[in-house]
């Protein structure tokens, strides 16, 4: 009877992996305005590019108008080696095309140093500072609580007894 049970449960129950589960069936490559529409904001201020080229060219998004989710307009403008072409919006050719576009969150770029490392010292500060705080918070917890015991054990009835 357990031998029956468990080929029909074999036969019947089909296991899943992860990959058939993730996988989207209906679209599997996206045409660039369904990719940027899943991102918060529409995917403004992400950095795209087709596949075929590196990341040396690409668009900044700056506008995305979308009508049903497949269709609508995306305007960008046009980096290369991290500087404006143009720096004017420009709409992007060829945003229908599937399975062509790549896309990643933009770098920062001008980073000042000093500006970082004094926000890491004030860090670093107040941090010691907490570091003290609980310190002291422990200490007094741990007398507070010595000084409980002992009262208790003024107060127990059996040291009453005792100390007769």
């Amino acid at each position: 009877m357990e031998k029956a049970k468990k080929l029909l449960y074999e036969r019947k129950i089909r296991t899943y992996s992860l990959d058939c589960i993730t996988r989207n069936k209906k679209y599997w490559h996206k045409n660039l305005v369904e990719m940027l529409i899943i991102f918060p904001n529409k995917g403004i201020g992400l950095e795209v590019k087709q596949k075929k080229n590196e990341w040396k060219s690409f668009y900044r998004i700056k506008d995305v108008k979308s009508s049903d989710g497949r269709r609508g307009l995306v305007k960008a403008v046009l980096y290369k080696n991290t500087t404006p072409v143009t720096g004017r919006y420009e709409s992007i050719r060829g945003i229908f095309k599937r399975g062509i576009w790549d896309c990643r969150i933009p770098q920062p770029i001008n980073v000042s140093v000093n500006h970082n490392s004094f926000q890491i010292d004030k860090l670093q500060q107040l941090i010691q500072e907490k570091e003290l705080f609980l310190k002291e918070r422990q200490q007094k917890l741990k007398q507070i609580i010595e000084n409980q015991n002992n009262q208790n054990q003024n107060r127990d009835p059996h040291n009453l007894e005792e100390q007769k």
